[in-house]
């Protein structure tokens, strides 16, 4: 009995399994190696003949025969390599050395990627090129590289203001201790530093201690009490270095320490010292200090001459008294708790001078609190609250 027979085409032709053997050949001609970071990583013919495969792509007559790797395998072949080719980024940083800024170089990131690493391990193992390679990946900038470091372009003291103090007290520690927090701050062209988001708030934990701060009129003991003096000496430095003062509160009661109508107290998270570089050219913020000093210093390029100047007082007001009981006293006694100062308003006038032939000038306007004979008394049947 004759059957009647067809012929079935083939889905694949001799040509394409000549070029898939062909290119099989040249992946396991050797091993191919791939560094980075100062680690390497060698996939010996074995692993990658265990990584390849052939498959058919397409439908109908349009099938081919194709050959690509598997990436569960290369994840065998690279084993404990592909964490040692992972670098977590550096950023530069602009530092004070023999007395002028230096820039500390930083480096890239990168972080193995399996995708990257698969088809770049086909490219090289059936191409024709050498078979040492850097391995591709996913680099990670850092957040200032070298390039943006130089462009920053500080090289001169801008600006410098001191505060003084008495010694010893424990609102020193707290002006050391932000001051050491602050010291190094980069500000780029137009970003904007906030005190308080980049100290935080200031706690035991963080290396503060308890000194005098304002509430309620009356001056009490806070954690990081006395930290408004730094606060102070960093807007006068911005203030003379001409750049923007972008938040600020003066304080309630004129302290004789400060300049009057130049100041700022600080509190977290509400009463902030925001400063933004409104020149072309970074900030870089230094602090140094004594027992009885704070010195804060803005490195960058000069880009404006400054000039101030402080008006008379005015709506000069004298200080109540102010009775608050206190049942810790003995009864029917007093004590003068704090001694009465005048309250007034000041303006202050800042006037930049730019090398284009502008001026502009600037008002601050505060006012002061006057502040209250404050007499702590406890008398009998009074409730003190």
């Amino acid at each position: 009995m004759k059957v009647a027979t067809e012929p079935i085409p083939t889905r694949t032709s001799r040509a394409d399994v000549d070029a898939v053997l062909r290119q099989a050949r040249r992946a396991v001609s050797g091993p191919v190696v791939f560094r980075r970071n100062g680690s390497r990583a060698v996939l010996e013919p074995a692993e990658i003949a265990a990584a390849l495969r052939s498959r058919l792509v397409g439908e109908g007559d349009r099938a081919r025969l194709t050959l690509d790797i598997t990436p569960d395998v290369v994840v065998e072949g690279f084993g404990d390599t592909m964490t040692a080719f992972e670098r977590d980024p550096v950023s530069a940083r602009v530092v004070l050395s023999g007395g002028r800024p230096h820039i500390i170089k930083g480096r890239n990131g990168f972080a193995f990627d399996l995708g990257d690493a698969t088809q770049q391990l086909f490219e090289v193992a059936t191409g024709d090129s050498k078979r040492t390679v850097v391995l591709r990946g996913d680099v990670r900038e850092a957040g200032l590289t070298n390039a943006e470091a130089r462009d920053l372009r500080i090289t001169e003291k801008v600006s410098e203001f001191t505060t003084y103090h008495a010694c010893c007290e424990n609102r020193v520690s707290n002006i050391h201790r932000i001051a050491d927090i602050v010291a190094g701050v980069v500000i780029r062209p137009g970003e904007t530093f906030s005190l308080n988001d980049f100290v935080g708030e200031r706690t035991r934990a963080k290396g503060f201690v308890a000194d005098a701060a304002i509430l309620d009129g009356e001056y009490v003991q806070a954690v990081g009490g006395g930290v408004s003096q730094f606060a102070t000496t960093t807007y006068n430095a911005a203030y003379f270095g001409g750049y923007e003062i972008t938040e600020h509160k003066a304080h309630s009661y004129y302290i004789s320490r400060y300049p009057e109508g130049r100041e700022a107290t600080l509190s977290y998270p509400y009463v902030d010292l925001k400063i933004t570089n409104t020149s072309p050219y970074g900030i870089l913020i230094d602090t140094s200090y004594t027992d009885e000093s704070i010195t804060v210093t803005f490195w960058g390029k000069k880009w404006v001459d400054v000039s101030s100047d402080t008006g008379p007082r005015t709506n000069v007001t004298k200080g109540d008294t102010d009775f608050r009981e206190r049942d810790n006293l003995p009864p029917g006694s007093q004590q003068v708790f704090q001694d009465p100062a005048d309250g007034f308003d000041v303006t202050v006038t800042r006037t930049l001078r730019f090398p284009d032939g502008r001026v502009k000038s600037e008002d601050v306007f505060t006012r002061y609190s006057p502040q209250p004979r404050i007499i702590k008394r406890n008398r009998p049947g009074v409730d003190a609250g």
